[in-house]
């Protein structure tokens, strides 16, 4: 029995001051992923509406929207400190589904929509995702990363699994609006746990044991700055 505790432990190495801001994390990427698999039966359903003819466009389209966009996206983390950025670009994301929810029960501009909601879905998966990572790298250090992203990792696992089975079994249910708006609040459940995450980070039994660049922001009483460009947390959590 012994060595069966023992065993464990070194599978799941997480410290006690690791618990709240680990769990955090990994409901912060559950929600993230398990609305996006929601999102995307969205596109392809609207990309049928639009026909295969239009697919070449739409391709090119999100791919000249990603070089003007992810400038614009390091110019933004470089400058506004993580507690601001993140809940404003979520937010600003969590407005477009409504819109995009609005559009489509109203049946306006359904190949307009059609072609935006395909390029936004790619820019949004890329950005909402990559800012994640990034959170995570200046949340924690290397040492925990390489014992903790695994588990995190596992949240956003299990939110795509549990989010595309939603959607085939009840799609017919909610129809195109309703697994939008039901993404949407998926998306602020993600706002939540990043406040939710913060909040344990700024703990005394926790403040010592953040990122260095978390742990002299506090000590100047200044908010951490995200920084980098659009995949400079991807390539931190890589390393």
């Amino acid at each position: 029995m012994i060595m069966s505790q023992r065993s464990a432990h070194r599978w799941v190495d997480i410290r006690a001051n690791e618990r709240r801001v680990l769990i955090w994390s990994f409901l912060y990427f559950f929600s993230l992923l398990g609305g996006y698999y929601m999102l995307r039966p969205v596109r392809d359903a609207l990309a049928v509406t639009a026909g295969r003819t239009y697919l070449p466009l739409m391709f090119t389209g999100t791919f000249v929207v990603m070089l003007l966009v992810a400038p614009l996206f390091g110019a933004l983390v470089a400058r506004f400190p993580r507690q601001r950025f993140v809940p404003w670009a979520y937010r600003f994301f969590l407005l477009n589904l409504v819109v995009f929810a609005a559009l489509i029960h109203l049946d306006v501009l359904r190949m307009g929509v059609a072609y935006a909601y395909f390029i936004w879905l790619s820019v949004y998966n890329l950005f909402v995702v990559s800012v994640f990572w990034s959170v995570m790298a200046d949340v924690f250090r290397n040492e925990q990363g390489k014992r903790l992203f695994g588990m995190i990792s596992a949240g956003g696992t299990m939110g795509a699994l549990v989010g595309g089975w939603f959607t085939s079994t009840f799609a017919e249910t909610l129809g195109l609006m309703g697994l939008l708006l039901l993404a949407a609040a998926l998306l602020e459940g993600s706002v939540q746990c990043f406040f939710g995450a913060t909040r344990a980070t700024r703990e005394p039994a926790r403040a010592s044991d953040v990122a260095a660049a978390d742990s002299e922001a506090l000590e100047r009483g200044e908010p951490a700055i995200i920084g980098g460009g659009v995949l400079a947390g991807v390539v931190q959590v890589l390393r």
